[in-house]
């Protein structure tokens, strides 16, 4: 594999993005000079990367700025399909070649085909390589969040490591602000004399690092890393304790007639790298910015040539100083004498943590707190808060927690991300309402509503605050919408259920929650209603059966992207277009992509016996697959290949008959199927038939992640005495049936115990007790060859029977 420069392009579109990746090994690139954009300034996937090669061009110039103490580069990222801009880290001590978020991979298409060649574009060229690795995703996006008008509201979503520099003739101006990069045949192979006052050194490659030598206050040669994806010099913490000074404090650090010690103070941390020679530390972009730095990889050599006059901070040194004590009153002294500071922000967050470690009690946090708070970026403030919150909350300090809330609030209308102060207040309503302050909670929520009006866990705390009222109906209504949310839907069920039965009213229902959340939720009906032709006369009665999940509804590991609520409400479209007598519908709930309590040993069963490896389809009539998951603007075309599909079967002629009694009887399902053979109809020798029996509820309230909240048809285990069903040989078959629903929710219990213990993951238990009042039955004969369902029959329990 190898890079390659090309021709440059110019892009139209902004993309926020965050990132996975997957590794490749680097060689040498060559380079291009960039041609015009197109006039057009299309993006179509012709117009991803030019065609067009130019001559090689003998260096490339890359524009850098310095960035939350990153050295950042702006540049466009496109494979054929598209092309994106990007604010892209270059880290000399990254060993690695790209890194990609996995957002970015997915729009630029970066596994099409097996994987697709990656090209950078710069300002005046363009730097190909064959793949991405894994990236620092949540760093990036925390990078982007915070400095956004710096990176020109464009973010971070790569970095570029060692092993594309690794052949490169490379230059470092920060002065300058161009990293500049050349082929190897343009470097010196002597090294250079030392003019201007610079200093030449030799250099090792250790790990795709490139390594300078240094001599220590002992006298000895040890060695340094250069690296650009940090901005302090560190040196290893077990060095500085060798050395005789924690803090970092350790002396003259000579390279050549530069002593690095006057020109930074080192921060003292934990260094991983190793080298031959000893690995004293990595050299950072603080020191760097005082030179021009020439790196000559190919023939071992580097030169530092001074750009800037040394200008030792003391207030950096100060703050190790601190550091190391462990203790908070030094920390608390430093911020009071460097408030401005580059390191008073660490320094604040450093007090807090401290302070937790000291067990301090509430009180004694107000002032680390105001100072976490003034050394944060001014319109960034409430957005921090948030972040201060979660880890206080980590920490089991709630009451802290409250304290830094509160402080988020007051900067909240300068934020520049104008929810940052609800997710605060509804925070703090939650905290409040815990420690049983309900009417302060009851007022940070309510503003935290009217801010966020879909988020369902605001509205969960306000119905436990109405409730413990006793204002029910207000409960009942925020409850509701609580449901109807992904992130507080479970929680919501559990809740409705007391609050009914406060109200005085019947067990909640699965119809009385579709009532209430009608509007709320994605429903479809079909437009038609079922009419017989002529063709479709036959007396024949389809099976159509949705495999699914209630948390399908985002990207998969395995690259597909599909959603249970399209197909959910291509369901629904089937059961209000045809009637009971002609097709039946039957919902698998499988364990892909989460473990749920829907789950059931019998769809396991018949997950495996179709074959099935996804939630992706329906199966009609056993035989046939149409879309079974989709978004909820495609479920209009999804039911409308099933209907056809549908149609398709009815128009056959059933080879069995099949009759359906059943009744329900103290909690136990009782009846029979008759089969008996259409006219005319045999069966062959080797051929063989069977007839299943399972009990299904017509709606089951389970709400997901894929936002369906009643789930409709769900099978909940098989009545006969095996999942195959009873072999059906001619003549007339009667299949008698007699369980009860407290047996088959006890299987579907053991069922998920043995589930989780075999390492499958952990299933709630919700909506777990199969309703009295949603109870159905459906029989349906196989061809166990073809896998085609012959015939089948409905009964529903036509009672209002409740436990």
């Amino acid at each position: 594999m190898s890079y390659s420069v090309r021709p440059g392009f110019f892009v139209h579109t902004l993309l926020l993005v965050v990132l996975v990746a997957t590794g490749l090994p680097a060689s040498q690139p060559a380079f291009a000079q960039a041609p015009p954009p197109p006039a057009d300034g299309t993006e179509s996937p012709e117009a991803g990367i030019p065609e067009a090669e130019s001559a090689p061009a003998a260096e490339l110039r890359l524009p850098i700025r310095v960035i939350a103490g990153r050295l950042m580069v702006r540049c466009e990222i496109a494979t054929r399909f598209r092309r994106i801009p990007a604010n892209v880290i270059i880290d000399f001590h990254r060993p690695c070649a790209l890194e990609l978020h996995n957002r970015a991979a997915d729009a630029i298409r970066v596994d099409a085909n097996g994987g697709v060649p990656i090209t950078l574009v710069f300002p005046g060229g363009m730097l190909e390589v064959p793949g991405r690795s894994h990236g620092d995703e949540e760093g990036w996006e925390e990078i982007t969040r915070l400095y956004s008008k710096e990176l020109g509201e464009t973010a971070v979503i790569a970095a570029l490591g060692s092993q594309i520099f690794r052949d490169y003739f490379a230059t470092l101006d920060l002065q300058e602000g161009f990293l500049t990069l050349r082929s190897p045949e343009s470097g010196s192979k002597e090294p250079p004399s030392e003019e201007d006052g610079s200093a030449v050194t030799s250099i090792t490659l250790t790990n795709d690092l490139v390594w300078i030598p240094v001599r220590a206050s002992d006298g000895k040669i040890r060695s340094m890393a250069i690296g650009t994806g940090s901005y302090d010099t560190v040196i290893d913490e077990m060095q500085c304790e060798f050395l005789g000074e924690a803090s970092g404090e350790i002396g003259p650090l000579q390279l050549r007639s530069f002593d690095f010690s006057k020109y930074v103070a080192y921060r003292s941390e934990e260094f991983i790298q190793v080298h031959e020679d000893g690995a004293l530390g990595m050299v950072g972009l603080n020191l760097l910015q005082h030179f021009r730095v020439e790196i000559d990889r190919v023939n071992r050599w580097a030169r530092f040539t001074p750009t800037e006059p040394p200008s030792f901070p003391e207030e950096d040194l100060a703050f190790y100083r601190a550091w190391v004590e462990d203790e908070s009153e030094p920390l608390l002294e430093y911020l009071e004498k460097y408030p401005g500071s580059r390191l008073a922000r660490e320094a604040a967050e450093q007090l807090v943590e401290f302070l937790l470690d000291e067990g301090a009690e509430t009180d004694e946090f107000t002032t680390a707190l105001e100072w976490i708070d003034k050394t944060r970026i001014e319109d960034l403030r409430a957005t921090e808060a948030l972040a201060t919150m979660k880890m206080l909350l980590a920490a089991k300090r709630p009451d802290v927690a409250v304290l830094a809330g509160k402080l988020g609030v007051e900067s909240g209308r300068k934020d520049r991300y104008p929810e940052a102060v609800h997710k605060i207040h509804s925070q703090l309503g939650e905290l409040l309402l815990d420690a049983g302050d309900g009417d302060a909670a009851w007022e940070h929520l309510l503003s935290a509503a009217f801010g966020l009006p879909d988020d369902g866990t605001i509205h969960l705390h306000l119905g436990e605050y109405y409730e413990s009222q006793e204002r029910y109906a207000r409960a009942m209504s925020r409850y509701i919408q609580a449901i109807v949310a992904p992130e507080s839907g479970a929680e919501a069920v559990p809740a409705l259920e007391r609050v009914q039965l406060k109200m005085g009213g019947e067990p909640l229902s699965v119809d009385q929650v579709d009532r209430y959340v009608s509007g709320k939720v994605h429903n479809f009906t079909a437009a038609t209603e079922f009419e017989e032709i002529p063709q479709t006369k036959t007396g024949r009665v389809v099976l159509a059966e949705l495999f699914t999940n209630p948390h399908f509804g985002r990207k998969l590991t395995e690259g597909w992207r599909s959603f249970a609520v399209g197909g959910s409400m291509a369901a629904e479209g089937f059961l209000s277009h045809f009637p009971r007598e002609r097709v039946v519908v039957l919902n698998h709930q499988i364990e892909i992509p989460e473990p749920h309590a829907m789950m059931n040993p019998y769809s396991q069963y018949l997950k495996e016996f179709y074959g099935v490896d996804g939630p992706v389809y329906f199966k009609i009539a056993g035989v046939r697959n149409t879309p079974g998951a989709a978004r909820w603007r495609q479920a209009e075309a999804a039911y409308e290949q099933g209907r056809v599909a549908i149609n398709d079967f009815l128009m056959r002629e059933p080879q069995v008959n099949v009759a359906l009694n059943a009744r329900l009887e103290n909690g136990r399902v009782k009846g029979e199927v008759t089969v008996t053979p259409s006219e005319g109809m045999t069966i062959s020798e080797g051929r063989e038939l069977r007839v299943q029996v399972v009990l299904a509820e017509r709606g089951v309230l389970y709400p997901g992640k894929a936002k369906v909240v009643v789930h409709r048809m769900v099978v909940r285990g098989a009545l006969t005495g095996s999942f195959e069903g009873e072999r059906y040989r001619g003549g007339t078959l009667n299949v008698k049936f007699d369980k009860s629903l407290a047996e088959i929710q006890a299987e579907n219990e053991r069922y998920l115990t043995e589930f989780e213990a075999a390492g499958g993951g952990i299933a709630t238990r919700l909506s777990m007790r199969i309703d009295p009042r949603q109870v159905a039955v459906v029989a349906f004969a196989r061809d166990m060859g073809t896998y085609e369902v012959l015939q089948a029959a409905y009964w529903e329990n036509p009672s209002e029977e409740s436990e």
